[in-house]
């Protein structure tokens, strides 16, 4: 025998300050004006099995907490109990409790803990009037794709990022590469380039050959001999290096520019509802972690029993939900990953300059403000990797203020350092010599910096490649299957719209996995003879809401098997009276074993439903109610 809801009983929610409602296992057909608490019969049952009332979600200024009780009420006054038959057991659910079914009901109840058995007119339109994405969300809630669908998403992220990091060194060696060029005054193309132009520079200026860049550390100490002031060699080898660092900016305005760029779209995904869901997930994960560590068996929040296993389970279901990021924020992440990168690179010459300048009191100041520089720089980049998650906008103003005040500080340092080397009292010629040594040096340096990042490159080229084949044969498989369980349903889905719309010329309805895209689904219809359509194209806001409750009944039939409870709130809405005769039809001939709860402000259609079951003699399967007089 199938479960059955025998009676419900409503204290404190919504529009209702208490009611009972005897179905005794039979299905529910419930008339009433608009405002006269119907739908808040439907929010206080899928309260009950869910936790939670759908529309509420997700709307700002909306919470359930606030609005779920009664206006006359307090949370804790809140309580729902269900009788269920066989067996008749009486489960509650309220703001500190939730319903432990027996085992027998265990896969009744997980069917209508997704939440899946109701239908309201605004779900009819995310079925057909909503995005691609929107609608394979909808779709995905029922047939219970969302745990693949969070593994593909954390495929992405990871793909994403590595991604990033290969444009990332792309970028750095392409950098690496004019430098080298523009120090060299040749057009370098690769790291053995560098050699010939080296030693083309050294015979011009009659000084001896190189063999090899392995050799470019002993070739200068040798130059730096010839330096007369010998007892000042390491003080002009540090200062000479310390120039050739300050040569260029430490912060170009490309990557000031870029991270504008990427703020746009990052202001434009941390909108309300956007940012509602990051401080959702940020709660969820401080909770999920406290909970986990300190094994509490008690809410931190509200301090009432949790089932703590469920709990867990339950918050990382919603986490891994609220992870989910469009394409925009996949490219912001590696966009992201670039910027930290280059700014990574510009740490390690901030640390270089603070090392070399060690040796000179006179840049003591410097020193300091620099270390100081440098803690700003990583925080910088703590914020721009927390930007990159969307927990926050991207620090424009104080990249470019950090990018002024370490430009004019190195710029300061570079002053000093030739200063510094003019009161050595160099020749012309040791200067000469100076500055050729600085130029092998600066070609060893980026040529070593190109051979390094060229390894790193390809292994992030080889790690991102296995990571895009993991993800597209995970993301291909997972769309054949969606679409083989898509194809299962859609000749349901036709023969419920033909037995709404006979004879019209709309037929061959398809649910289509977009190919092109991550999770979109597509709805196609042939109207009028003319094949793939988009249904709104071609047909009336009835047909369109007709079509959208076929699809919910016959994903219903597939999927919330062993669950016989369907609610319809008011979902007829814009459907003509011959029309919803005809939806009375299909739900009492392809629906007579489910209990279904059925609620209209519609009094044609109300009659026309309880007419059919006369007709049908299954009036004995139907509690049949109108709300005359409703008072808070």
């Amino acid at each position: 025998m199938s479960v059955r809801i025998k009676k419900v009983v409503i204290r404190a929610f919504r529009g209702i300050p208490e009611l009972e409602l005897g179905l005794d296992g039979k299905s529910l057909l419930l008339r009433g004006e608009n405002g006269t608490g119907k739908s808040s019969i439907v929010d206080a049952i899928e309260f009950f099995f869910t936790g939670k009332v759908s529309h509420l979600e997700g709307v700002r200024g909306l919470s359930l907490r606030r609005h779920g009780p009664h206006v006359n009420s307090k949370p804790k006054d809140v309580n729902i109990e269900i009788t269920f038959n066989p067996g008749n057991i009486s489960l509650n659910r309220n703001f500190t409790s939730e319903p432990h079914p027996p085992e027998e009901f265990v896969t009744y109840f997980q069917a209508t803990q997704k939440g899946t058995f109701i239908l309201r007119r605004s779900q009819i339109l995310e079925f057909i009037m909503s995005q691609p994405k929107d609608r394979f969300r909808a779709i995905g809630s029922i047939i219970g794709i969302e745990p693949l669908d969070n593994v593909e998403i954390e495929m992405m992220r990871l793909r994403d990022e590595l991604r990033g990091k290969v444009e990332s060194k792309e970028n750095e060696i392409v950098r690496l590469i004019k430098e080298l060029s523009e120090a060299l005054g040749k057009n370098i193309t690769k790291v053995k380039d560098v050699l010939p132009a080296l030693n083309e520079i050294l015979e011009k200026c009659k000084l001896p050959s190189i063999k090899s860049l392995d050799e470019v550390d002993k070739h200068a100490e040798e130059m730096l001999m010839a330096v007369k002031k010998t007892e000042s060699i390491d003080k002009i080898k540090a200062i000479n290096e310390i120039l050739e660092i300050t040569k260029t900016p430490f912060i170009p305005q490309e990557i000031i520019n870029e991270l504008e760029a990427i703020n746009k779209n990052v202001k434009s995904l941390l909108e309300d509802k956007v940012r509602v869901e990051l401080s959702i997930a940020d709660l969820l994960e401080s909770g999920r972690k406290v909970i986990k560590k300190e094994k509490m068996d008690i809410c931190p929040l509200c301090e009432q029993k949790i089932d703590r296993g469920r709990l867990l389970s339950r918050i990382e279901i919603r986490l891994k939900t609220l992870r989910e990021l469009s394409e925009e924020a996949s490219e912001n992440r590696r966009n992201s990953e670039m910027i930290i990168s280059d700014m990574e690179r510009i740490s390690d010459e901030i640390n270089s300059i603070i090392s070399k300048i060690e040796i000179f009191p006179e840049l003591s100041e410097e020193k300091s403000k620099l270390l100081d520089k440098a803690d700003l720089l990583k925080d910088c980049m703590k914020k721009i990797e927390s930007a990159k998650d969307l927990k926050r906008e991207m620090p424009i103003q104080e990249a470019n203020q950090l990018k002024e005040k370490i430009e004019h500080l190195v710029g300061s340092i570079s002053l000093k350092c030739g200063q510094l080397l003019d009161e050595i009292g160099l020749t012309e010629e040791e200067k000469k010599v100076l500055e050729i040594v600085r130029i092998i040096e600066q070609a060893r340096s980026k040529a070593k910096d190109i051979s390094k990042v060229d390894s790193e490159l390809q292994t992030y080229q080889r790690y991102y490649k296995l990571a895009e084949k993991i993800y597209t044969a995970f993301s291909d498989t997972k769309k054949t299957k969606i679409q083989e369980i898509y194809n299962t349903i859609q000749e349901d889905i036709e023969r419920f719209y033909s037995i709404l719309h006979p004879n019209e010329p709309h037929r061959n309805i398809e649910l289509k996995v977009a190919l092109g895209r991550r999770a979109s689904t597509e709805i196609k219809i042939e109207s009028f003879g003319r094949g793939g359509e988009d249904p709104r194209a071609l047909t009336s806001e009835g047909h369109l809401d007709s079509l959208g409750l076929c699809i919910f009944l016959a994903f219903v039939k597939k999927f919330n098997e062993g669950c016989s409870l369907v609610i319809l709130d008011d979902v007829v809405t814009t459907i003509d009276a011959n029309h919803r005769n005809k939806i009375a039809e299909l739900l009492l001939n392809e629906f007579k074993d489910y209990q279904l709860i059925i609620t209209t402000h519609d009094g044609i259609w109300y009659e026309q439903l309880i007419n059919l079951q006369k007709a049908l003699n299954v009036q004995s399967n139907f509690v049949n109610m109108e709300i005359i007089h409703w008072d808070v």
